[in-house]
């Protein structure tokens, strides 16, 4: 423990039963055992989909004015999704390019750039079709599938289980 408080390494993580320790930058955090890694699941028009942590929600609409990228509210152009939308959790590789910032990068990236400790990158919810990452929680839409308001959207609402309305 003192090796990973006190040693060099701006990333580390330490387990003990019952127990996880993450190191970032210069933030040492004390857990209880690391989130489980979220299952893969295929979520349709209308229907909620529970996870471990979430309520996710599918429908259709009017994409509203988001200002906040860290909005439970996810809408897409329902042309640009090909084949079924999934919940996730990251894959080696993946990208997002963020609505109007004109830049693409990795998943892996943007989550350390966030400071999200390793032993919670695998329970963020992301958003996928047939072609690749359609939106990450917490980080927005990608470029290619982005509603604007008022357009008709397919609209993915996350709820936190644990936290009141």
């Amino acid at each position: 423990m003192l090796d990973l408080a006190e040693g060099s390494k701006i990333h580390g993580s330490l387990s003990v039963p019952g127990m996880e320790f993450d190191k970032q930058y210069d933030m040492l955090s004390f857990n209880g055992t690391a989130d489980e890694q979220l299952q893969e699941k295929i979520i349709s028009m209308g229907e909620t989909v529970e996870t471990e942590k979430y309520l996710i929600s599918c429908r259709e609409g009017s994409a509203e004015q988001i200002n906040d990228p860290e909005t439970s509210l996810l809408c897409f152009k329902s042309e640009k999704i090909y084949g079924n939308i999934r919940i996730s959790t990251r894959q080696t590789g993946d990208t997002l390019r963020q609505k109007n910032r004109g830049v693409t990068k990795s998943l892996k990236k943007l989550f350390s750039e966030a400071r999200i400790p390793p032993s919670r990158r695998n329970n963020v919810v992301v958003l996928r079709d047939d072609v690749g990452v359609l939106g990450v929680l917490g980080f927005g839409e990608d470029d290619r599938a982005a509603a604007m308001p008022g357009e008709s959207a397919v609209i993915i609402e996350i709820k936190d289980k644990f936290v009141e309305d």
